[in-house]
């Protein structure tokens, strides 16, 4: 079959392979990606503006972290609480660094009738906000941001990639101590591969 699309990240090596072995198919920036430069800007606000934040004790501080990074669906009672507590500062350097996360986020997986002027909107705002880390992270989402769109309205990621890739460094981690190969091999196809073999003694 031929192939039509390609979801992948930024890197060089992967550009060079697409134009080499699929020139005519679609690529697609994968979201996950993209968030995650997202997160990394965030945190490196977080570091630089750490100093400055008031109002919270120790523990807080060392908690604040994970109450900005993670979605905020998984985040716990007292993470949320936390989170809330920097995130309401709407002045604050780090509050709006993390609403640009969150609205980079939306950009995927909102619904949106011009998903190309969406990301244009938030590139205008990430290099208006005068945040050094989401300036930069702005550059870098204008130039994928075809691919970014392509994405948008492909309905195409890695997620199925990444999770099948967690699931085998799993069994790895199980695996060891096994003799050889195979039996990781094994059990990969038994679990991710769909392999479902007659069992002895059952019908």
């Amino acid at each position: 079959a031929q192939l039509t699309h390609v979801s992948a990240d930024a890197a060089k090596y992967i550009a060079v392979v697409v134009a080499e072995r699929a020139p005519d198919a679609i690529w697609c920036m994968d979201p996950f990606h993209v968030v995650q430069w997202a997160t990394k800007a965030l945190d490196r606000t977080r570091q630089r503006v750490m100093h400055r934040i008031t109002g919270l004790s120790k523990v807080e501080r060392r908690n604040l972290r994970w109450a900005m990074l993670k979605n905020p669906e998984n985040l716990t009672d007292t993470q949320l609480h936390l989170q809330h507590k920097v995130v309401s500062r709407a002045n604050d350097e780090l509050a709006r660094a993390y609403q640009l996360k969150e609205q980079l986020r939306y950009v995927f997986h909102g619904k949106h009738n011009d998903p190309w002027r969406a990301i244009g909107r938030w590139i205008i705002c990430a290099r208006e906000s005068g945040i050094i880390e989401m300036r930069g992270l702005a550059t870098s989402v204008e130039a994928q941001k075809t691919r970014i769109y392509n994405s948008i309205v492909s309905d195409v990621s890695n997620a199925r990639v990444e999770a099948t890739n967690t699931h085998l460094r799993a069994i790895t981690k199980r695996a060891y101590g096994f003799h050889t190969p195979e039996a990781l091999i094994a059990m990969s196809t038994l679990t991710r591969g769909g392999a479902c073999p007659t069992l002895p003694q059952r019908n």
